[in-house]
């Protein structure tokens, strides 16, 4: 029986979903610091050092969590072929999105719909692979769960903060962008999950 070669980029799905949740924390950080002392939002002010600084870190945040999904989706394509590639397919959408948005925007003209295009995408194809991920069972239980509820529920998510914001009379930095904290956690767990020796050894069976 031979044993079918694992892609390159599946390797690097932990090291991605680590760095990528992360991003995720540190941009809602830029923001709170910005609002703490200007009292404004930092979207505000994209054309700042700090606004541009935000913005690459936002990109890159997006980008390592694109990688990691065509990590996962490369683990899953023996046993979840059909939503691994799509998936996949939609991965690599959202990350030739989000390099387009970054590039554009260093270059001072933004794309019309490049980051609602990279952001959907994003959220599609992890949809797709977390799905793929409960049904194969070839990835912990936890990983495809927080896939799901990333996809599903960080839009979401995001209305919820604001109007929370809204009612309890928190100035409007606090609630903006604080769920991507809660998204950054939920990719900070993928990337635990995937770094356990147990499930590289198993992984490295299948």
């Amino acid at each position: 029986m031979t044993t079918r070669p694992t892609p390159p980029i599946a390797a690097f799905a932990p090291a991605a979903a680590l760095l990528g949740g992360g991003a995720l924390i540190l941009h809602y950080a830029l923001h709170l610091d910005y609002g703490l002392r200007s009292g404004g939002i930092l979207w505000d002010a994209m054309q700042t050092p700090l606004g541009r600084t935000d913005a690459l870190v936002f990109n890159l945040a997006f980008g390592l969590i694109d990688v990691a999904l065509l990590g996962l989706a490369a683990r899953l394509a023996v046993k979840a072929p059909r939503l691994a590639r799509t998936g996949a397919g939609f991965a690599a959408l959202a990350l030739a999105a989000c390099a387009v948005g970054l590039v554009s925007f260093q270059m001072g003209s933004m794309v019309p719909f490049v980051m609602p295009t990279a952001t959907l995408a994003m959220f599609v194809g992890a949809l797709l692979l977390g799905i793929g991920a409960l049904r194969s069972r070839a990835l912990p239980r936890g990983v495809g769960v927080a896939l799901v509820l990333f996809a599903l529920f960080t839009a979401p998510l995001a209305f919820a903060c604001e109007a929370l914001g809204a009612w309890a009379g928190w100035p409007p930095y606090v609630g903006f962008e604080v769920h991507f904290v809660a998204a950054g956690a939920a990719w900070l767990y993928v990337g635990r999950r995937l770094t356990s020796p147990r499930l590289w050894l198993r992984l490295a069976s299948a």
